[in-house]
């Protein structure tokens, strides 16, 4: 059985540290590098973002669900919001003060799939890792 983790998170100023820091602990009980640790918590920690960001939702609880397979690192972020656009252009200016967010996902995950259904948002973002 793959280890997994369900967290529920109440939006507030500090739920990217708590997520980033969940990620980190969760993952080092596994032998997932910090590399990949830190870039699959920064990716993560970007698209709560924006689903907080765009979707006018800030006070829906959002349930993430991660599962650290060997060789995967893996997470579905759900929230009960209106539906956003994913931006599917890539990041071309790099002294704009936003924006880099999705460039930064697009390069370092390997999976990043977006769906709207009964009124929730479900982004399945995964990383694969070599050991």
């Amino acid at each position: 059985m793959m280890p997994s983790i369900h967290i529920t998170l109440i939006p507030s100023v500090d739920i990217f540290e708590q997520t980033k820091d969940m990620i980190i602990a969760f993952g080092q009980t596994t032998q997932i590098t910090p590399k990949h640790l830190f870039q699959f918590s920064v990716c993560v920690t970007e698209a709560l973002n924006n689903i907080l960001e765009h979707s006018e939702a800030q006070i829906e609880r959002v349930h993430l669900d991660i599962t650290i397979e060997p060789s995967r690192l893996s997470v579905v972020i759900k929230q009960k919001a209106q539906a956003f656009t994913p931006p599917h252009n890539d990041f071309t200016n790099i002294l704009a003060i936003s924006g880099r967010g999705w460039s930064i996902m697009r390069e370092w995950l390997d999976t990043i799939e977006y769906t709207h259904k009964n009124g929730v948002n479900i982004l399945t973002l995964a990383k694969n890792v070599s050991l």
